[in-house]
């Protein structure tokens, strides 16, 4: 069998409609599509021609087969052109690989009938080797993760045939394809000529529920409490910043593959940006810096917003329906609403498990509240034979699980809920469901004579997508009243319409759209009545609420402070430059700037494209940019450099990341302007350094694992088959490279030792002796260590969910519980008991062991680091991914941080702290930002000291020695009341200290309380009236009265000073701005020049006195020329009241070696005067190097260009502020 093509074939075949073609004396060629015009296969592609001329026969030129006819008109398809229209399409749609059918017998079977229906619509069987060859030319299939793609199910388009595919072992090594009749939609039945190309494999998920299946589920009295239970722990996961190491690999492995609605070089551009830094955080890149800091906030923010509209419930899979296929001899296995589905595991052998018992099934388009269907997981040996693990199997016999629905099986993916909870509440009908009044029902017949003739008629008749969008708001607004209102005739009405809408194109009648009502929309699951918001009173509106408070609380969070420059590359260029010396490290670094310049013009470039495309062709996007072409090509012209100049690419890639984090400060920002720049560039470079300065690599780790894994799946079935015993071989030989880890090295020689490989049967047998959950083992708990650096301080599962980890401890003192009964799971790592399930309850039996004063054995489940799992609540998962996602290796794992999730203190004992809670005896106070102080532990010696409650939230590292008292327990993990002299205001809701705060949007300063990042209290305050001046980095001091600021025009209260977002001029802005959105302003008052800022020039003496405005005579501030940075004078009225008026700078010299400010010069250091006008000179940059010089500083103002070089003096380093790409 020929291998079939993917790339060269598949351009000239398109070529055929991009260049056009004559005939009958008419010529046909390619408008547009919804990509570029080079790849035109997307969802649409038209056709056109000049008037006169035609034939009958242009179905020859498109390459339709031998016979094009047109479909019969019959009830449900009274205008067939619409039908064939929705047929032709389908050519045009992505093709990703393709192979000749003349290697293949492809045959048209009978449709398979049961119960008068047909049972197979959409669906045919085929040889499994035809997909295996087909999938692994398309770039092979996932084998690890929770999300697949599934290689033995293709949706296939061949001439008229359009449908999916599935393997069959009946047809093993056949070269059969057999499709039913309902899969030839026209055209011919010899595909000899033809080619039988695959559009998209299936894939195999978890996924979220949309807030309509929400509704939907409430409609069918599904209980709902545990659904929105689980959203809020999701919400509150996503937002907390303790954990943040789990979180991220969670939110980027989801993000990944979250390909509900991107096209495929969205898929590409996604992978590439994605997948570079998931790389980085399993590489052991820390979450707490960029750029992984900066992602990450991404991609929570991302997630919360998604949150809105998307409800994340565990035991929710997305899988495309196939029904089952034959057995040998016809047989069958599945009858009436019985399913089978076989989900990614990577803790069983077979890296799958399927479901079992009742389900949930849901199909994406319908809306009718009856339309969810209740069906039975069925799992048996004859189903995993002949059933492919991955895609869903509906039964062929019996009462259809479909019935009275429009189900079908030529690519429509189903949603498959297994939610104990949910399901077994379900309560739905199957009655069926009303139709929708039409606008025509008898569409009228239509002469055609060409294909064109076909497209101009169906844009004339086909709805627009407004008009479909408003067929489901209509349904929403009616749904989100409640259970009653989605369940009754109007409801279900409005479902069966917009469902109908779907089916136009394929020559259904249009349904009519409702009356449109007046007044203002619903923002999904909220609308305005008058001055009151109505609130949908749903389970799905309550998320939607949760998700948009959530949203709004974490934009207004201030950002984790744990930001610096990576320690390893830190190291690592350190040694280079030794090395290599000063003069080549920095001609590296001038390589690296042209190169960064390269790649932003490229994406700017590919913007600025996309933009023109888009003017001519609203569905145009930027195909050849997002598939890599200019990436690969810049990654060439780099190579052919760093060979030139006689450099490494590696050394270049650690030049490129000192330029950016550590000349120019990057790594000390808040945001990363540009995460992708060097990473996507140089990843591969950049993790060979990150390993380079790592004892313990945790990319070897993983790579064992994944061979370890493999040799595990296949090694069972290597004495009867070939495949398997090579691929076994292959994992062996792979299990033999070096190891830099000595203590790994040595785990796993003992391992492979261990399973005999000698002999597959006894290695199979060791293997299953070694996998599993492990053994159970009586350890000291002195032994044992934390995984986590961070644990709450409240039990999230278990039998006491919710409780206080104090409690517990009081429980085992006590002896209320016992210590046996509490049993952890732990892996051994570098000779060391690691417990990765079970750090809170480790925490309280290390707690109740120091009260009691005495040695405490517990139970210790200890599974096997590479070919165990981990037994959690609902499902398992493999242990040495699930240990590398929370092991932090800045930890020793000795002491854990416990983190205070509200504000309810644990209950007193005798045991206790000695601090009161009382006024009189508080906390002391942070010496550095003034917030609150926790007891914590010295590693070194275990000696407590009391530091500030803000380190994980600000980075603020402020410590006090402990007051001469007993020190409880329950004060490590508490915030404590500030005392009365302190002068910032108390928390509104908790009655905590406030710091401020910055809002992400817009940059207004508010007061948070300092407990949100240990507590999540999110109680606010606006911020106290004051004179204008430089803020206090933790807290607004109480103004005296006498420098009082301007009050707000509007509402009367104070004023602060704020930043236009668009050009960073200063104003003044109602300090009640977050707290009760007043959006009052003023102009700044007149001042001199530049406040005694990190960014501006010092505050000149009482006779040095600011110019005034040249128009309007206001004071003037300083600002900087978005085009090139280069300062000058603009006026402080600009915000206020537009008055534009500017001012070249005053003569200065050139600033010290501050890095980011210019110093007031002495009167004997003037600055070189500008050789052109006489005016003053500034230090600047020259874009193309980097160099610097002296610039007229009249330059933004008049025009003026003159230029001097900088006089001999140190000049401090460059501006912390990044290139913006």
């Amino acid at each position: 069998m020929e291998f079939p093509a993917k790339s060269l074939e598949l351009k000239v075949a398109v070529e055929r409609y991009s260049s056009g073609f004559e005939h009958g004396g008419r010529r046909y060629y390619f408008v547009s599509s919804s990509k570029a015009d080079a790849y035109p296969h997307g969802p649409s592609a038209w056709l056109a021609a000049p008037p006169f001329g035609g034939s009958e026969q242009i179905d020859l030129a498109l390459g339709f087969g031998k016979v094009f006819r047109l479909e019969k008109a019959t009830a449900q398809i009274p205008n067939p052109t619409f039908r064939l229209r929705a047929r032709v399409k389908q050519l045009f749609s992505s093709m990703i690989v393709y192979m000749e059918a003349v290697h293949l017998q492809i045959q048209v079977v009978p449709d398979f009938v049961d119960e008068q229906l047909i049972r197979d619509d959409g669906a045919g069987e085929a040889d499994p080797e035809i997909l295996e060859m087909l999938a692994a030319a398309a770039g092979g299939c996932e084998t690890f993760g929770l999300n697949r793609l599934v290689g033995d199910s293709a949706q296939i388009r061949c001439s008229g045939l359009k449908g999916m595919l599935i393997a069959s072992p009946r047809l093993k090594g056949s070269r059969k394809v057999e499709v039913p009749e309902t899969m030839l939609k026209f055209g011919a039945t010899d595909f000899s000529q033809e080619c039988l190309s695959v559009l998209s494999f299936s894939r195999v998920r978890p996924t979220s529920l949309g807030l309509d299946v929400i509704l939907r589920l409430e409609a069918a009295q599904c209980d709902m409490k545990a659904l929105v239970q689980g959203h809020k722990r999701y919400l509150r996961r996503v937002s907390r910043m303790d954990g943040f190491r789990a979180g991220a690999f969670d939110g980027l492995y989801y993000d990944l593959h979250d390909e509900k609605t991107m096209t495929e070089p969205e898929i590409w551009s996604q992978k590439t940006y994605i997948g570079t830094h998931l790389e980085l955080l399993l590489c052991g890149f820390d979450p707490h810096q960029h750029p992984l800091l900066e992602v990450i906030l991404r991609q929570k923010e991302a997630a919360l917003k998604k949150a809105m509209k998307h409800v994340h419930l565990r035991g929710c899979w997305s899988a495309r329906g196939h029904p089952e296929p034959q057995g040998e001899g016809g047989s069958l296995e599945l009858k009436d609403n019985e399913i089978f589905l076989m989900v990614p595991c990577d803790a069983e052998e077979s890296g799958w498990r399927a479901l079992t018992g009742e389900v949930i099934i849901n199909y994406l388009s319908d809306r009718d509240p009856n339309s969810l269907r209740l069906a039975v997981a069925k799992d048996s040996e004859a189903l995993r034979a002949k059933c492919a693990p991955g895609a869903l199997f509906f039964s062929k016999k019996g009462r259809p699980l479909q019935v009275n629905l429009s189900w079908d099986f030529d690519g429509d993916y189903f949603q498959v809920i297994t939610q104990e909870e949910v399901v077994s509440s379900f309560r739905g009908e199957t009655a069926p469901g009303p139709l929708p009044r039409f606008k025509d029902p008898q569409l009228t017949d239509v002469v055609i004579n060409s294909l064109v003739d076909v497209h101009a008629h169906f844009l004339l008749e086909y709805p627009p997508r407004e008009e479909i969008g408003l067929h489901h708001w209509q349904w929403q607004m009616k749904a989100g009243e409640g259970p009653l209102a989605a369940s009754s005739l109007e409801g279900r009405q409005t479902a069966a319409a917009y469902c109908k809408s779907l089916d136009v194109e394929k020559g259904k009648p249009l349904p009519k759209l409702g009356p449109y009502p007046n007044g203002p929309r619903w923002d999904f699951m909220n609308k305005k009545e008058g001055a009151q918001t109505v609130h949908s009173q749903t389970s799905a509106g309550e998320c939607y609420r949760q998700a948009a408070k959530a949203f709004e609380e974490f934009q207004a969070a201030k950002a984790p402070g744990e930001r610096g420059a990576d320690a390893d590359l830190m190291k690592a260029w350190k040694g280079l430059c030794d090395e290599l010396g000063p003069p080549k490290c920095e001609a590296m670094k001038k390589l690296a700037a042209r190169v960064r310049g390269d790649w932003a013009q490229n994406i700017r470039d590919g913007c600025n494209r996309a933009e023109r495309e888009a003017g001519g062709n609203p569905n145009a996007c930027m195909d050849e940019e997002l598939r890599g072409e200019w990436l690969t090509h810049l990654q060439k012209r780099v190579q052919e450099e760093v060979e030139r100049q006689n450099f490494t690419l590696t050394q270049l890639a650690l030049a490129a990341w000192h330029m950016k984090y550590v000349d120019q400060g990057v790594s000390l920002e808040k945001k990363d302007p540009s995460p992708s720049f060097p990473w996507v560039l140089f990843r591969e470079e950049l993790l060979q350094w990150k390993e380079h300065g790592q004892g313990c690599p945790k990319r070897q780790l993983r790579k064992n694992h994944a061979l370890l894994r493999k040799l595990q799946r296949n090694i069972s079935e290597a004495m009867t088959d070939a495949d398997k015993e090579a691929k076994v071989k292959e994992a062996i030989q792979g299990l033999r490279g070096h190891m830099k880890c000595q203590q790994c090295l040595d785990t796993r020689t003992k391992l492979l030792s261990d399973l005999h490989l000698g002999s597959w049967s006894a290695a199979a047998e060791a293997v299953r002796g070694i996998a599993g959950r492990g053994e159970v083992e009586e350890v000291d708990c002195e032994e044992l260590r934390f995984a986590k650096a961070f644990i709450s301080d409240t039990l999230e599962h278990g039998k006491q969910p919710g409780a206080k980890l104090q409690e517990l401890v009081d429980q085992l003192v006590t002896g209320q519980e016992s210590f046996r009964k509490l049993e952890l799971t732990a892996v051994r790592f570098h000779g060391e008991l690691y417990v990765v399930e079970g750090n809170h309850r480790l925490w309280c039996i290390k707690e109740a062991q120091r009260r009691l004063q005495k040695k405490l054995s517990v139970s210790v489940r200890v599974p096997n680091l590479y070919f165990g799992f981990i037994h959690r609540q609902e499902h398992k998962e493999p242990a040495l991914p699930y240990f590398l996602q929370r092991f932090d290796p800045r930890f020793e794992g000795k002491e854990v941080e416990v983190q205070v999730l509200n504000n309810e203190s644990p209950k007193a004992t005798e045991h206790d702290s000695q601090l009161g809670t009382g006024a009189s005896q508080q906390r002391p106070s942070c010496p550095k930002c003034g917030g609150g102080m926790v007891e914590r532990a010295n590693r070194s010696d275990g000696s407590k000291f009391l530091g500030c409650a803000n380190y994980f939230a600000s980075g603020c590292n402020g410590t006090r020695s402990l007051p001469d008292q007993t020190v409880g327990p329950p004060s490590s993990t508490s915030f404590q009341q500030p005392s009365p002299a302190a002068a910032s205001p108390s928390c509104p809701k908790c009655g905590g200290g406030m710091v401020e705060r910055a809002n992400r949007s817009d940059g207004s300063k508010f007061l948070g309380c300092a407990n949100y990042f240990a507590s999540g209290c999110n109680g606010t305050r606006s911020l106290p009236d004051q004179t204008v001046g430089p803020p206090s980095l933790t807290s607004f001091q109480q103004p005296s009265p006498a420098a009082a600021s301007p009050s707000c025009p509007k509402c009367g209260g104070g004023m602060v000073e704020r930043a236009n977002r668009s050009d960073g001029s200063k104003f003044l802005g109602c300090a009640n701005y977050f707290a009760s959105g007043c959006n009052g302003t003023r102009s700044l008052p007149d001042q001199t020049v530049g406040p005694p800022s990190s960014t501006s020039f010092q505050q000149p003496s009482p006779a040095a006195a600011s110019p005034s405005c040249p128009k309007c005579g206001g004071g003037m501030v300083e600002r900087a020329n978005r085009s090139d940075g280069s300062k000058f004078l603009g006026c402080a009225n600009y915000f206020a009241s537009g008055c534009n008026g500017t001012r070249s700078l005053p003569d200065q010299t050139v600033g010290p070696p501050s890095s980011t400010s210019f110093q007031q010069p002495s009167p004997a250091a003037a600055s070189p005067s500008c050789p052109k006008c006489g005016g003053g000179m500034v230090e600047r940059a020259n874009r193309s190097d980097g160099s610097k010089f002296l610039g007229c500083a009249n330059y933004f103002a008049s025009g003026c260009n003159g230029t001097r070089s900088l006089p001999d003096q140190t000049v401090g380093p460059p501006s912390s502020t990044p290139l913006t790409c």
